[in-house]
């Protein structure tokens, strides 16, 4: 009992110095946990309201091409190339269902399969490849993509600017390795969503030189060296997670960079004169016309999906923050408030950057309420797929268990058809559907071809 007791007594001791410790601190802590709490549960919320966004939008963008694809005759070119070739900038338009086969790539199996990766994987931008074959040997190694949204409607500085540049380019075309492409936004919401771009932003891609069997080679090499302990960071860049449906000798990796825009700060002063405004005219022909691969490379990092989320949750929380009339934007004032005649005066710029350690509290806190609030959401989750499961409530209307992802689909992704859970099962539900619509749209091409065929006979 001695013993107990005392460790009781430790234990209550260390609570209560722990608890006047962070009494002392909250002055200077205050604003950092209010807004590392209050945003991590924030962009719980923020994130998962963003998949049923993007999966409304896939299937939008789904029912959009099928009207669409109605109006196609057989033997002419479709509506889908009259608007490549004459939509807003002239150039081909990337699309949900269309930009792998327009950029010549590659998606690994593991993002085939609906069940089990999700539907977002169709569109990620990690995993990507190039075959090698003489079907690709016309596609490019380099491609920029213009990410805007309504360009024809409005009258924008930046797609001016990129106007302007294609009007120079039809005069000084770039090497036939680079090809141009455009994203909109509004159009191709899915696309956008998944690959967390906004507008205005430049997504840069380059087909890499040397296999995926090369890249294992490499692998090996520095896993055999016992003397290289520092290298296990390399050994992860270099071995592939993925795999694909073809050897790894054939397959050339794929990587992309996304360059936001307008540059500015650090960034812009990288590339353009300290001297020279930096117009929207200025940094697009900079970027795309005077540097080289090695300096695109060295400038932006490579394309990471949770950077880009990151981001794009910062862009909310910040509207947020400066809407008037709302608790963050009030909060955020007092904070700035605080901080520039407070805690900068005391303790320094350094201590409230955001290297310092208020910035480090805040992210902690920001990590711990994201998951507390993913694991408290966890009941109410499995509460409503226990009762659409009830009711029979499928994505399609059918009861769950008889959804099955289409064979062919399931051939190409080395795998079964079979859904392997409950979100699996309305995901595969989902791909059912599509698949049924789309072979309903091939029966009613087949049979205008042969209503066409007789006509001529």
């Amino acid at each position: 009992m001695g013993f107990r007791s005392d460790l009781g007594f430790l234990f209550r001791t260390l609570a209560r110095l722990a608890l006047f410790a962070f009494v002392l601190t909250l002055p200077v802590t205050i604003f950092p946990i209010i807004f590392g709490i209050g945003g991590g549960v924030s962009f719980h919320l923020w994130s998962h309201r963003q998949v049923e966004e993007d999966t409304n939008a896939l299937t939008y963008e789904v029912e959009r091409k099928s009207n669409l694809d109605y109006w196609s005759v057989p033997g002419a070119p479709t509506i889908h190339d009259f608007l490549d070739r004459n939509g807003p900038f002239h150039i081909p338009a990337l699309t949900t269902l269309d930009w792998v086969e327009k950029l010549c790539l590659t998606l690994p199996n593991e993002h085939c399969h609906a069940d089990a990766a999700g539907i977002d994987k169709m569109a990620s931008l990690e995993g990507l490849a190039r075959k090698l074959t003489f079907g690709y040997s016309s596609c490019s190694t380099q491609y920029w993509v213009y990410v805007t949204s309504f360009p024809e409607w409005r009258n924008d500085p930046w797609d001016d600017a990129f106007s302007s540049l294609l009007q120079y380019l039809y005069a000084n075309p770039l090497p036939p390795e680079t090809s141009i492409f455009h994203l909109d936004c509004s159009a191709a919401a899915f696309l956008c969503g998944v690959w967390g771009v906004k507008y205005p932003s430049l997504v840069h891609l380059t087909v890499e030189n040397g296999t995926l069997a090369d890249r294992e080679a490499k692998s090996k090499i520095v896993k055999q060296d016992d003397a290289q302990e520092d290298s296990t960071w390399l050994l992860d860049l270099l071995t592939s997670e993925y795999t694909y449906n073809y050897p790894d000798e054939d397959l050339l990796p794929v990587t992309a960079r996304i360059i936001e825009l307008p540059l500015d700060g650090e960034d812009a002063s990288k590339i353009l004169p300290r001297n020279v405004f930096p117009t929207p005219d200025l940094q697009l022909r900079t970027i795309m016309l005077d540097l080289v691969l090695d300096d695109i490379h060295t400038l932006w990092e490579e394309y990471s999906p949770s950077r880009q989320m990151m981001r794009r949750y910062q862009d909310y929380f910040d509207a947020r923050c400066e809407r008037r009339g709302t608790v963050w934007y009030y909060l955020n004032e007092i904070d700035n408030w605080y901080t520039d005649h407070f805690l900068d005066p005391i303790f320094g710029k350094e201590f409230t950057s955001g290297h310092g350690p208020m910035a480090g509290i805040q992210g902690v806190l920001f990590l711990i309420a994201g998951a507390l609030s993913s694991v408290a959401r966890l009941p109410f989750q499995l509460g409503w797929e226990i009762y659409s499961w009830y009711f029979g409530l499928g994505w399609d209307g059918l009861p769950l268990g008889t959804h099955t992802l289409p064979d062919e689909w399931a051939d190409d992704a080395g795998g079964s058809a079979e859904g392997g859970n409950m979100l699996g099962d309305m995901m595969a539900g989902f791909w059912d559907s599509m698949a049924r619509e789309i072979k309903s749209q091939e029966s009613e091409k087949a049979g205008k071809a042969a209503v066409t065929e007789k006509a001529d006979m």
